[in-house]
């Protein structure tokens, strides 16, 4: 069974991303585009909740989604320790 839920760290407590082993994906805000590139994403978009997003990374979280995604990916500004924010720099 997939269990899909979005998570916005703009308006959202990181305390409501569960504390266990799992993937995620990065979906860009409506209205958000980075720029072209010429590789074919595996999955182009997801829809949830009658809203279609545009997916742009993937991860796997062995442990703790709420550390790996929040500590890792949207808090402070080492970059360094986030293979989404290099990628995206």
């Amino acid at each position: 069974m997939v269990n899909i839920k979005l998570f916005d760290p703009m308006t959202m407590d990181s305390n409501t991303l569960p504390n266990v082993a799992g993937n995620y994906v990065f979906l860009l805000r409506k209205g958000s585009h980075l720029p072209k590139v010429d590789i074919e994403p595996k999955i182009p978009e997801i829809t949830l909740d009658g809203n279609t997003y545009q997916a742009i990374y993937t991860g796997i979280a062995s442990k703790s989604l709420r550390k790996r995604d929040y500590r890792n990916h949207f808090v402070g500004n080492n970059a360094s320790r986030s293979t989404l924010r290099k990628s995206i720099l």
